[in-house]
């Protein structure tokens, strides 16, 4: 409390002046060197009065902060004091982004309380509290890191001067090639057979390291042509509704996307939503609902005779979900009665009885990732997966009737070798699928936040990689599969095979096909058409295509009208690329022109590949050799008009 300033009688007592913080300041610090002069310890308790008689008017107010324990500012400042922060003993360290979702990945309750949801079980309402908000944090915190929704239609940045080698004809090889007679034909004989009686000359590989060295660059995949490179913004739904009523008598192929997975692989480029939450599936299905009731009606006169559902994983949705969705498909599109429908698993995240399920609901292909047996290369890439269940899953499908069985592998990943891998093909040979995709694992950690997980020390070198991939495919052929192309094996009795050496083998974005004929409708996040003479992609971010449906029905994001030239370039390369041969003949019936004529530049350009023995040119056709097949895509970039106009190259994976 504030003392009142002695005065005399009669007189009114004058009005004491505010001192400011400067002046109080001030005469604190002169106190304090007073004290100090006299023998007092800095910050001991003085007598306030004793201070007043040495020299302060008696009608001076008293410093309330004379005797106080509160440390006393000895700096002159006009900033506001400022509260002392107490530190706790052990602060922990700010954790990064990656650390916390490592932590979260990790976390022993959460797993444990996830499983018990898994099982059926009702969570009390705080624990359900604490799962979401877990979940919630490991959903931002993959959006922070770029990993919950990646984009695969980005790929590895090479050097630009490849297509200047291209287009000069100069392939020579670069240092450290080696000599082009270290080659090795390790494919049967063309008279050997197989155990089904089919000649093996059409599987004939020759495996020239030098000419694979040499032609090792980058290119196209050419699930298309034009690829998706040249998609614009600019194509609208006018172009899109015109090239659907183009050819309305023409069969429908549906690709639905269901983006989710319940854990992260590292090695992952695919588009994705990893996710735990199960009630985001419920809303990317009310999406897909306003798509599908909009988009039906343009097809109300064709017949659906293939359905592809792919991801992400599908099987991620329940069966409830699952169930949902193909009553949405089968109330609004009309189905062939032996329509071929086919869905993506994953083996972590399915039952035995979603089989069941799944072909009761009309599924009769199962297109299975394993990508490797190796515990330890699973480890690494987050894919833990148990072998006896993947054997249980095959057979169980082909109890309950499942037409057609694929696998996944990848080659290329981290602590791979090709003893390791000779084991995983070993493996595979037990289960026998019908058909298997062996892929080439592109390391793009720049690209994919998820690849920085993988430690570029335990990958396989260049020299590793085409090992593992020489043993594959003498394995596989060995074991009676058909090489049908790029990265594709087939049993000599599946009808690809049948189709390829018939003549009659297409490619699509869905990879290799029988029908070719058909429209590709694609339905849900990012996925692509195949419209008449059209492509077209939806919104490949989940809250555009959220948006874009919900204003307009649809969520068509970018797409290309075909020119003439683009659709007879594509008939040369489709021909190419699933059959190994191409027929001039064909080409100038369909586009009454002159084949030497109008491919002229291209036939300059296929010249010295002719030459190295990669292909067979008469007066009639191409002809791809053995040494060819496995370098498709540089044969079909001679014909790719776009890749002369733009270095352009760097932006696709290399060939091998």
């Amino acid at each position: 409390m504030k003392q009142q300033n002695s005065a005399p009688q009669g007189k009114k007592p004058a009005k004491a002046r505010r001192k400011s913080r400067e002046e109080i300041d001030q005469e604190a610090r002169e106190r304090k060197r007073q004290k100090k002069h006299r023998g007092h310890a800095a910050g001991s308790r003085a007598n306030g009065e004793n201070q007043a008689k040495g020299g302060k008017s008696s009608g001076q107010a008293k410093d309330p902060r004379i005797g106080s324990k509160k440390p006393i500012q000895l700096g002159v400042t006009d900033a506001a004091p400022v509260a002392k922060q107490h530190k706790p003993k052990s602060e922990k360290p700010m954790l990064t982004p990656q650390a916390e979702l490592d932590m979260l990945e990790n976390d022993e309750r959460l797993d444990g309380l996830l499983e018990r949801l898994e099982a059926g079980e009702t969570l009390s309402k705080e624990e359900q509290s604490w799962v979401d908000a877990k979940l919630d944090r490991i959903d931002a915190l993959m959006e922070q890191l770029g990993i919950a929704w990646e984009d695969d239609e980005e790929e590895e940045e090479e050097k630009a001067d490849d297509l200047m080698r291209l287009l000069k004809g100069e392939f020579a090889a670069a240092k450290g090639y080696g000599s082009r007679n270290e080659w090795a034909s390790f494919a049967p004989s063309a008279s050997a057979t197989t155990p089904q009686g089919v000649s093996m000359s059409e599987q004939l590989i020759d495996w020239d390291l030098a000419l694979i060295q040499k032609y090792n660059y980058s290119g196209p995949r050419y699930t298309s042509y034009p690829t998706a490179l040249e998609f614009s913004e600019a194509f609208g739904e006018p172009t899109f509704l015109q090239a659907v009523a183009r050819y309305p008598e023409r069969p429908l192929s549906l690709y639905v996307h269901i983006p989710f997975c319940h854990k992260l692989c590292y090695f992952c480029g695919c588009n994705k939503i990893v996710t735990r939450q199960q009630h985001k599936a419920d809303q990317y299905l009310d999406a897909l609902e306003q798509e599908i009731i909009h988009r039906a009606p343009l097809f109300a006169g064709r017949l659906v005779s293939q359905m592809h559902w792919g991801g992400g994983t599908p099987t991620y949705l329940s069966k409830a979900q699952i169930s949902r969705l193909m009553a949405l498909l089968r109330g609004n599109f009309h189905f062939n009665d032996d329509a071929e429908l086919s869905i993506e698993v994953d083996p972590r995240e399915i039952e035995l009885d979603v089989l069941d399920h799944l072909r009761q609901e009309g599924f009769t292909r199962l297109s299975m990732g394993v990508q490797d047996f190796n515990k330890e290369v699973q480890r690494l890439v987050n894919r833990e997966q148990d072998e006896e269940f993947i054997f249980a899953l095959i057979e169980r499908a082909r109890a309950l009737g499942f037409t057609s069985t694929n696998i996944d592998l990848i080659y290329g990943l981290p602590k791979q070798t090709p003893e390791s891998f000779a084991f995983t093909l070993k493996r595979v040979a037990e289960l026998s699928p019908h058909r298997l995709s062996v892929f080439n694992y592109a390391h793009l950690p720049t690209l994919f936040a998820a690849q920085r997980k993988i430690k570029d020390a335990d990958l396989p070198s260049a020299q590793q990689k085409l090992d593992i991939l020489q043993e594959t495919i003498a394995s596989l052929t060995g074991s009676g599969y058909q090489f049908i192309g790029m990265d594709h094996f087939a049993r000599p009795d599946d009808e690809l095979a049948i189709a390829q050496r018939e003549g009659k083998l297409h490619r699509n974005f869905q990879g290799y096909t029988t029908q070719g004929d058909t429209d590709l409708l694609g339905l849900g996040v990012s996925a692509i058409s195949m419209i008449g003479d059209c492509y077209a992609q939806n919104q490949k971010e989940p809250k555009r295509y959220y948006q874009q449906v919900d204003e307009q029905g649809n969520a068509l994001w970018r797409g290309l009208a075909l020119t003439r030239d683009d659709c007879i370039r594509r008939d040369v390369i489709k021909a190419l690329i699933c059959n190994f041969q191409l027929n001039f003949a064909d080409i100038e019936q369909a586009w009454s022109l002159t084949f030497a004529d109008y491919f002229a530049e291209d036939m300059g350009l296929l010249a010295p590949l002719a030459k190295d023995g990669l292909v067979e040119i008469s007066g009639q056709g191409i002809q791809v050799t053995g040494k060819g097949r496995l370098l498709i895509r540089n044969i079909c970039m001679c014909f790719d008009a776009y890749l002369r106009q733009k270095a352009r190259l760097q932006q696709f994976s290399r060939v091998i």
